[in-house]
């Protein structure tokens, strides 16, 4: 035939080098013990996020990463500067990790502040007019079935970001005497698509998002989160979905694990609607919540 030796696309070499550093990766954690997903083009600072399974089978442990990928025997990465911006200040553990295919290992480092400042030796980001820095990775931190050293590093970044960490000052949250229905109304419109059965737990657990503000959803928000899911009789199913659905119709910002609402005046609006109307109860979620400064 004619056509038979038609040519079609097939992969270049930089998408076998990203083919065989993914799998690579994958080789090293134990399936049982680590979920890895990639993310798309929209993400330009991450290449994915690694879950880590705690005993229960949850993904207890967050830890995101940008992968790069060598066919030479190297062990270190020129980085962009604003990849070191975002990882100065984000509230998750952010990776890189460099595969070395013919080496056969995988490195990792953790990029921090403290990181950036004490072994990149950048006191002022800010003013770092370099476009680039050289990230060189040590050979004892090699990613080998070695799921619990990722682990210890993510949960010392949780730890050391939470002490840094000074709540916005924000006004409390004020119930009035007397409400109106026609705001919340006006609310419960923008919700109504998306409820699908959950009637106003949904609009109630975005309202809480604002209330119970820094909202996260890893470990360090997890006993705030489980007396709120116990409250309003929510299952993490639920949660999941509820997230979901208030992240399509943009009424929550995420940025990680950290989420928050976009309109406060429609978490406030829906807050007093509900204990106007005896749905819940204003003394009773200060007294559940009160460990957690409910605003």
């Amino acid at each position: 035939m004619p056509n038979e030796e038609l040519p079609t696309k097939k992969y270049s070499e930089t998408d076998l080098i990203e083919e065989r550093s993914k799998f690579m990766l994958r080789s090293k954690l134990p399936l049982s013990e680590a979920l890895i997903s990639y993310f798309g083009e929209k993400y330009p600072t991450w290449d994915g996020l690694i879950e880590f399974f705690n005993d229960e089978g949850s993904t207890a442990t967050k830890m995101f990463f940008q992968l790069k990928g060598t066919e030479k025997d190297i062990r270190f990465y020129d980085v962009e500067t604003s990849f070191l911006n975002y990882c100065y200040k984000a509230p998750e553990p952010h990776f890189l990790i460099l595969v070395n295919i013919p080496g056969n290992k995988v490195y990792w480092e953790h990029i921090d502040k403290e990181y950036i400042e004490n072994v990149l030796n950048i006191r002022d980001l800010k003013n770092f007019s370099q476009g680039s820095k050289r990230i060189q990775f040590l050979e004892s931190k090699v990613i080998e079935q070695n799921a619990s050293i990722l682990i210890e590093t993510c949960k010392k970044h949780y730890v050391d970001n939470a002490k840094q960490f000074v709540p916005t000052a924000e006004a409390p949250i004020v119930i009035p005497n007397k409400i109106e229905s026609a705001p919340f109304g006006e609310v419960k419109k923008k919700f109504s698509p998306a409820t699908e059965g959950l009637e106003d737990k949904i609009i109630l657990y975005h309202s809480f998002i604002y209330a119970l503000r820094p909202f996260y959803l890893d470990q360090r928000g997890e006993d705030k989160r489980k007396k709120l899911l116990s409250y309003l009789g929510i299952t993490d199913t639920e949660e999941r979905f509820i997230i979901e659905k208030l992240t399509q119709r943009r009424l929550i910002n995420r940025t990680g694990d950290l989420i928050s609402t976009s309109d406060k005046q429609d978490a406030i609006s829906s807050m007093s609607y509900f204990v106007e109307i005896g749905r819940i109860d204003l003394e009773e979620i200060t007294k559940l919540f009160s460990d957690d400064q409910v605003k």
